[in-house]
């Protein structure tokens, strides 16, 4: 039971998407699962905690293959509509948002407690009957594209505006019409920064004038940014912000988080915040040092993220005490891999060859390519029976680098014997994977991987993390895993942490696995028992209490 004295009330924490259960398309990536591990921990810890996240009927989307001969097999995009009534109860509550000074009303519907083994999630549903055509577009996919919004890329950046507001604002109101006494609100990324916002319109509707409206805001709203990306740092025209807001009251803050006439919503999270955090500690060196211009900003620790190991990670493996109950485990669920990879695709794999996989968000950071940098040398390795290699995850639908590197992966999957790439992506194919995997890989560009949680759940099912050095990896026992590539960006980056990538495979993971298998098996469950005790979701919720909810409100009180 996690300790609550110095929280009167409750922690809302507020997330643009929020992973909970494949049935339930709320989320992306990283993000997400980050937001499904705090309510899986505070369920379990019976922590006062509430998410509030916007219902997507859309989802993301829906990854597929269109399998054509002659090498031009492609990958292809469906959003398939869904409803969510066996899922999600219907509160009988309807509030208002304005965008532009036009109503659009959000049903709250609500995760019960307890459903998915979470703490209550509230969902603002704006895909219904009550709103007009456009308004229910806000409601239907998370990351709108530009499909979507007739190619237009301004029109895409109102769209994701317009989901902003009504995530903070319909925040808000929702948890003031279900009666909550909220402790503070807890912002999950810029995304949702516009909570701030909402209060401050409240505070000054109260007759507060602009200082004591930011003193008190900033006593109510901490903040967590994910990414030095810039896709997790979203700048829209000021001119824009202020239209859709249609509040002359909030131009005020709205200024303050102004440069060159872009609006930044981390920014504007950070001035108005009382402590904000990174997810890893070389993520908060970082974000402090990209912050450091931004004057009276909230001061950045480090939180160190963590997976929810009652979600991800099998019993089976939970249970294994030495490394001879973790090699049967992982042959077990290798097995269970392998035939999946031969019912997809067809290839017929031994259980006996190393298999690396790597698998997450297609994005250019984290260099899907890498392993093929050298192609040469990797399909030699293929061929010779070395290495199984399962690419996966999805592009964003924006991104054609990214389609395009996983069309090309994918068209030489079919003409190498140990190559194979999988579509969709999803929380299920995420768990088979970490379970069967014998090396879990990844390379990013440091430092722009904040954490790269993934691991940690790999880790938990028996696999061994193969990774540059960036987010949470810095903080593990380096004995545990294997390291490789530069720590910081230098010209050349790419092809330095490629020649280290083989480098590593060739001198360190292939003689050990091949060689020494009570080594390795020693390696890996060192790497579960750390993994297990260091980072989990309920230790990044203790210290969540511990380094922020607790401070900040004794501070405050």
């Amino acid at each position: 039971m996690l300790a609550h004295k110095g929280i009167e009330g409750v922690i809302a924490f507020i997330t643009p998407e929020i992973s909970i259960d494949q049935s339930l398309r709320t989320y992306s990536g990283g993000l997400g699962v980050i937001g499904g591990g705090m309510i899986g921990a505070a369920f379990r810890s019976n922590f006062p905690l509430v998410a509030v996240s916007l219902l997507y009927t859309e989802g993301y989307y829906d990854q597929g293959v269109d399998h054509h001969p002659e090498g031009r097999s492609r990958m292809t995009i469906d959003y398939p509509s869904r409803t969510y009534d066996d899922i999600l109860e219907d509160t009988g509550v309807i509030v208002t948002v304005y965008v532009t000074g036009a109503p659009i009303h959000a049903r709250i519907r609500r995760l019960p407690r307890g459903k998915f083994n979470t703490t209550e999630v509230l969902f603002l549903d704006v895909d219904i009957p009550e709103n007009d055509y456009l308004s229910r577009l806000n409601g239907k996919r998370l990351y709108p594209c530009l499909e979507t919004t007739g190619n237009s890329k301004e029109h895409n950046d109102e769209r994701r505006v317009a989901q902003s507001i009504i995530l903070g604002f319909g925040a808000i109101k929702a948890l003031r019409a279900l009666n909550y006494d909220v402790a503070l609100y807890h912002l999950n990324e810029g995304h949702a920064g516009f909570v701030p916002l909402a209060l401050a319109q409240q505070f000054q509707t109260e007759g507060n004038d602009q200082e004591r409206t930011r003193m008190l805001v900033r006593s109510k709203v901490v903040f967590t940014t994910h990414t030095p990306v810039a896709a997790g740092n979203p700048k829209y025209p000021a001119r824009m912000i202020n239209h859709f807001l249609s509040d002359e009251s909030l131009q005020y803050f709205v200024n303050d988080a102004t440069l060159d006439g872009y609006f930044d919503l981390t920014a504007s999270s950070l001035l108005l915040s009382f402590m904000a955090n990174g997810v890893s500690k070389k993520h908060g060196e970082v974000s402090r040092k990209m912050w450091q211009g931004l004057k009276h900003g909230a001061p950045i620790i480090s939180v160190t993220n963590g997976s929810d190991p009652y979600f991800w990670q099998h019993k089976e493996y939970k249970h294994a005490e030495t490394k001879e109950e973790l090699a049967q485990v992982k042959r077990k669920y290798k097995r269970e891999l392998l035939e999946l990879v031969h019912r997809v695709t067809g290839k017929m794999w031994s259980e006996e060859i190393l298999t690396i996989v790597w698998a997450r968000r297609f994005a250019g950071y984290k260099r899907p390519g890498l392993l093929f940098a050298d192609y040469e040398w990797i399909v030699r390795h293929l061929h010779e029976n070395k290495l199984q290699v399962i690419m996966a995850g999805k592009p964003h639908p924006d991104d054609g680098n990214m389609i395009n590197e996983w069309n090309n992966l994918l068209r030489k999957a079919y003409g190498l014997p140990n190559l194979v790439v999988l579509n969709g992506y999803e929380l299920d194919l995420s768990r088979t994977l970490k379970a069967g995997a014998d090396v879990w890989l990844n390379n990013p560009a440091s430092p722009l991987e904040a954490a790269g949680t993934s691991g940690h759940s790999a880790t938990m099912n028996g696999a061994i993390n193969m990774s540059t050095p960036d987010g949470w990896y810095l903080e593990a026992n380096e004995e545990f895993y294997f390291r490789f590539g530069l720590d910081h960006h230098r010209d050349g980056q790419d092809k330095i942490d490629g020649i280290a990538l083989r480098k590593c495979i060739d001198e360190r993971v292939l003689p050990m696995y091949y060689g020494d298998k009570g080594h390795w098996y020693h390696m890996a469950l060192n790497a579960k028992l750390e993994a297990e005790e260091m980072w989990s979701s309920d230790r990044m919720l203790r210290d969540y209490v511990e380094h922020i909810y607790r401070p900040v409100l004794k501070k405050v009180v």
